[in-house]
């Protein structure tokens, strides 16, 4: 069944499918993209950062892959039990690829010396990577988080839900082999007869993984190790690299939320100076080993309240770097004045030199990394959006002077501007629902269109090529649903860091949670509402196989450049995996 466009494949010429092919890729891999993008730009929303990095984001990276799989089960039973070798390869092939290729690109690209002392990445060196030791298989490598060890088990523990439909399978293939021959269909039928109630036990354990999975990312959102937190900050990093928002418009309503969260729902102006003493009290040193704080804990209020400016710190840290023309650690106005604006602020003159003086508290024409942090958390509580326990609090931006704001007929008469960084903090957050909102949307929908013309298409070339479509799908499936996972991972992991590196591992993991759940959970409905025979013991065990190896690999610390190139052996593996259980006769 097909919705649009509606093309008879097996009349095209080889030409004509070789196009097609490669039409529906480029057309999925966009949508893909275009959902991946969508939900990337809704964890700059402070209010949905964390149902969409625990929930939204991990449901539709798996919508392009879901949709293959959904599809390859419909039409007549005799159809959709050949086409379903077409989503059983698209599982394997998304699950397998993503736990090798990214996997072993990210371990690659982020890779730096490791000291041979201590055996620790060496991310604080200049230069982190040293022609030396870039291509010694045990001289370089990363070191992610313990996130990725965590993703690792619930990886592991959600792959169980195969076995749940793999043990009845190889019973009754073999107790239906022990009864003589019989046709492909009554052998099918009888198979899938069998697994009936198995694939209804499989589908409410996967639908139980699947809420469990979710439930998890949602009760951890709030840890200060969140990967969805760290996520978050290095697109707000890219955005305003970029001069696509500004920092008023990413930061304000975290640093205000967080600091609520711990003054019961303190008004704005009461936060101000409590934000400001925050600042220079506890949250610098979270990201700043440098950073002298000074003696004793900090009081309940301003620990949380640093959570939020941590979280600033740590994205103001590379512009600040990048400005600091001395390397002493300190910058003069004109230097300060530089920053803002490439943080997207646009202050005057003479703002500037009055923030300056109210930071340069010994007034030695500097001030400090932690200073101008404090400085910004203070201004950005001030330009947070109001709520209605701060009706009254003072607004504004770090550019504004009373005097010189417009009123509201000079607006009107103004063009209005075509730059999201031109709005307002709070008119920035409205485009950016705006914007996911259209992308994903319109990833959606192509997603859908495409995906079941995308099996026809596969299918076909199995066809005309004798190959089994379970392989053709298995590598050509992921170029189109997957590729801008990889493209991501790679980008993460280019940063160097710790916490990059491990966006990219966790990301993966994640993807593959997903696949063993809400995937698995579609192969399991189709199984069980249609009646279809789940046969793919090969594939099966190819999957776990890999899982299990790449979390062994996942629990080593560091990670050498050798282990990448080893989880990369292993898609290869898989499939000759594959091909030689299917010779010794496991279907």
């Amino acid at each position: 069944m097909a919705f649009f466009p509606q093309i008879e494949v097996s009349e095209l010429t080889v030409s004509g499918l070789f196009w097609l092919f490669v039409t529906y890729g480029y057309t999925l891999f966009m949508a893909s993209s275009l959902i991946s993008d969508g939900s990337d730009l809704l964890l700059l929303v402070p209010s949905l950062a964390g149902i969409v990095g625990s929930c939204v984001l991990p449901v539709l990276g798996a919508v392009p892959d879901g949709a293959i799989m959904l599809f390859s089960g419909l039409g007549s039973i005799d159809e959709a039990q050949d086409s379903l070798a077409v989503g059983v390869g698209a599982l394997a092939g998304s699950t397998i690829m993503l736990l090798t290729i990214p996997w072993a690109i990210a371990g690659v690209a982020g890779r730096v010396d490791i000291d041979e002392r201590t055996h620790t990445a060496k991310y604080t060196a200049k230069p982190k990577l040293t022609p030396a030791k870039a291509w010694s298989l045990f001289g370089c490598g990363v070191q992610p988080g313990d996130q990725v060890k965590t993703g690792a088990v619930l990886m592991l523990l959600t792959s169980i839900s195969y076995l749940v439909i793999q043990g009845p399978c190889i019973y009754l293939e073999y107790f239906s082999s022990a009864q003589g021959p019989k046709t492909t269909a009554a052998k099918d039928h009888e198979i899938g007869s069998g697994e009936h109630w198995f694939a209804l036990a499989g589908l409410c354990i996967t639908l139980f993984g699947f809420v469990a999975y979710l439930w998890y990312q949602v009760s951890t959102s709030g840890d200060e190790d969140n990967i969805r937190k760290f996520r978050a900050d290095e697109l707000i990093k890219q955005k305003l690299r970029k001069g696509e928002i500004t920092l008023a418009g990413a930061m304000s309503e975290i640093i205000v939320q967080e600091a609520q969260r711990g003054a019961s729902g303190a008004s704005r102006k009461q936060l101000l100076p409590m934000v400001h003493k925050s600042a220079d009290y506890d949250a610098v040193a979270q990201t700043d080993e440098s950073y002298q704080k000074p003696a004793g804990d900090a009081p309940p209020l301003l620990s949380r309240t640093a959570s939020g400016v941590g979280r600033l710190a740590d994205v103001v840290r590379p512009f600040f770097k990048s400005l600091d023309r001395d390397s002493n650690g300190q910058i003069d106005q004109s230097e300060a004045s530089a920053l803002l604006k490439a943080l997207g602020e646009k202050p005057t003159p003479g703002r500037v030199a009055d923030l300056f003086r109210e930071l340069d508290a010994d007034s030695d024409g500097q001030i400090d990394f932690g200073e101008f942090v404090g400085g910004l958390a203070k201004y950005l509580t001030a330009a947070a959006p109001p709520s209605a326990s701060d009706a009254d609090a003072e607004q504004g931006t770090l550019g504004d002077d009373e005097d010189e704001i417009p009123d509201e007929e000079e607006e009107e008469e103004d063009d209005v501007p075509e730059d999201i960084a031109d709005f307002p903090p709070s008119k920035q957050q409205e485009i950016i629902k705006q914007r996911a909102l259209v992308k994903l949307t319109v990833g959606t929908v192509l997603v859908i269109t495409f995906s079941d013309p995308m099996v026809d298409v596969m299918s076909e070339i199995g066809v005309r090529t004798g190959i089994n479509a379970f392989y053709v799908s298995f590598v050509l499936a992921p170029l189109a649903s997957n590729a801008s996972e990889l493209i991501a991972a790679a980008n993460f992991a280019l940063k160097k860091t710790s916490k990059t590196i491990t966006i990219s591992f966790a990301s993966l993991e994640g993807a593959a949670c997903m696949n063993n759940t809400f995937a698995l959970a579609i192969f399991m409905g189709l199984i069980f509402f249609r009646g279809i025979a789940w046969e793919y013991t090969a594939e099966t065990i190819s999957i776990l196989v890999v899982q299990i190896l790449v979390a062994i690999v996942a629990f080593r610390q560091p990670f050498y450049l050798a282990h990448s190139l080893l989880i990369l052996s292993f898609y290869p593996l898989s499939i000759l995996l594959v091909a030689a259980l299917e010779a010794m006769g496991l279907d």
